[in-house]
């Protein structure tokens, strides 16, 4: 969970130009429908970060597929990819 996290991170990081204390959910969806990400897939993106951190900080079982999360992040990273708008 730890690495899917920073990937991810990285990536929006990279993608919405974030550093710093705009390192943050916040200002990611802020950034990420600012740059045209349909509200479907700022909650993908908010699910996916909170089962990852779950995953981190918990020391509860997961009910939740590592497959599904990699196979989730890869569909968020490929759709924010490309010119949003």
């Amino acid at each position: 969970y730890s690495s899917l996290h920073q990937v991810l991170w990285g990536f929006f990081a990279s993608r919405f130009h974030l550093s710093g204390s705009e390192l943050n959910k916040e200002k990611l969806f802020e950034k990420a429908k600012g740059h045209g990400a349909s509200n479907e897939l700022i909650a993908m993106i908010h699910q996916i970060l909170e089962k990852c951190e779950e995953g981190q900080f918990t020391n509860v079982p997961l009910q939740v597929d590592r497959e599904k999360l990699i196979e989730q992040a890869r569909h968020i990273i490929q759709s924010l990819r490309h010119p949003l708008l």
